[in-house]
């Protein structure tokens, strides 16, 4: 041990002693060349890094009625200190994220907030200088909530004879939720059904729906289930006939017969809709009947049928008048002799010089009605020579008649015989 402390103590006195000065003076240039080269080739410098500002917290912001409106920039900027080489190693992912705690949050004034961090979170050797912004203005607003009624655009055609009757949407309302100032906007929420030739009851699930402001414009940034089920049910509309049993009073007629209303409107499955085109009045007796009357009768309705805002009982009109009288004159050279024999063995002789028919029908037809129109005639088709008594046969229009039946007396000789007695003039034939 002694002898050790002895060789230490020789070499100290050795290095010591002879030249201390220059020696002292080396040590001082030995280390100002080495921090000359430390600072010259690592000097110390700055580095500015982004790093991500993260929110948190922000669920509990909403459930206190709160929202951001818009995050005007996500990062900060963190200066930092340091050696360049090791500033060369310095980037975002040696930093935690920024924290912006939401939850602090108790109202739209309370705008200004903390940002927490960022933490390093490298192994160099630096010193975080600044970091900016370090408390951030949040433009916030009041979220809101409110029903909107549902209104139903309807775009198509339907069947010929069918209407609409009623238009049922569900939900009827819907929550629109969002910023105060968009929901108070929204003025209506409206989907569209469209169909073609449409004819039954039908169903449109899940039809988009739209929120729109009073111009009509879409409104966007609200939240909301914007869909609705949308019914139309339909009715068809079919005419009324009624129905009429019997035959008015001699020398009368039944003018006309109408029904209050002519219409009605049914509904149904769309099999038995389409099968039905008009719908009969229990029958109305005119029997006899010398006058116009009105009476009320039930609609019959076919199984499967119903009316829709219909009256079950209508109102029927029958319009009796007297049928209008003309008399009209032949002579016997007014009427025609139909299917003589062709080889003129005989001769035939209308014996009565004279008729006088009476025709009845409405007061229109009989006083258009002319003599020339009716072509009287006789048949005298297989019958030999004598005397005989014909019916006489008149072209009448629809709804004109005769009073009676009326005959022609007709002989009916050989060729070249000499009649004796003719028929006395002015004889009218009637049966």
């Amino acid at each position: 041990m002694n002898k050790l402390f002895q060789i230490r103590k020789f070499f100290a006195r050795k290095f010591f002693g002879k030249d201390l000065s220059l020696k002292v003076l080396s040590v001082f240039f030995a280390v100002l060349l080495w921090i000359y080269v430390v600072n010259v080739n690592n000097p110390i410098t700055t580095k500015v890094v982004s790093v991500p500002l993260r929110y948190v917290n922000e669920d509990i912001l909403k459930q206190k009625g709160i929202s951001l409106r818009d995050r005007d920039y996500e990062n900060v900027i963190v200066t930092v200190k340091g050696r360049q080489l090791q500033l060369q190693n310095i980037s975002e992912n040696s930093f935690q994220p920024a924290i912006l705690d939401l939850g602090q949050i108790d109202s739209v004034d309370n705008n200004l907030v903390p940002i927490i961090g960022p933490k390093y979170i490298g192994k160099e050797n630096i010193e975080i200088i600044s970091i900016s912004p370090q408390v951030k203005k949040l433009d916030l607003e009041k979220l809101g909530k409110r029903n909107v009624n549902v209104q139903v655009v309807r775009s198509g055609s339907l069947k010929d004879k069918y209407r609409i009757i009623s238009v049922e949407v569900t939900p009827k309302a819907i929550a629109v939720e969002g910023f105060e100032s968009v929901i108070n906007q929204v003025e209506q929420i409206r989907c569209t059904v469209k169909y073609e030739n449409l004819d039954r009851d039908t169903t449109f699930r899940k039809v988009p729906c739209t929120p729109l402001n009073k111009q009509g414009v879409e409104i966007k940034g609200v939240v909301g289930n914007f869909y609705a089920d949308v019914t139309i049910r339909v009715a068809k509309e079919v005419d009324v006939v009624p129905e009429v049993k019997g035959t008015p009073a001699d020398n009368y007629m039944v003018r006309a017969v109408s029904v209050t209303p002519e219409k009605v409107l049914i509904t149904g499955n769309s099999t038995v809709l389409a099968a039905t085109e008009k719908l009969s009045t229990e029958p109305v007796d005119i029997s006899k009947a010398d006058e116009s009357f009105s009476v009320n009768k039930n609609i019959v309705l076919p199984q499967g049928v119903n009316l829709y805002n219909s009256p079950g009982e209508v109102k029927v009109n029958v319009d009796i008048e007297a049928l209008e009288e003309k008399t009209i004159v032949f002579t016997s050279e007014d009427i025609a002799i139909l299917n003589m024999k062709s080889d003129n063995s005989l001769d035939y002789y209308i014996t009565t010089p004279r008729i006088i028919i009476v025709v009845r029908g409405e007061k229109e037809l009989i006083d258009k009605l002319t003599q020339s129109e009716l072509n009287p005639r006789i048949d005298v088709k297989g019958l030999e020579k004598g005397f005989h008594t014909l019916p006489l046969s008149v072209d009448l229009p629809e709804g004109v008649k005769l009073d009676r039946k009326y005959s022609i007396d007709v002989i009916i000789e050989e060729r070249n015989t000499i009649r004796e007695t003719p028929a006395p003039e002015g004889t009218d034939k009637t049966e």
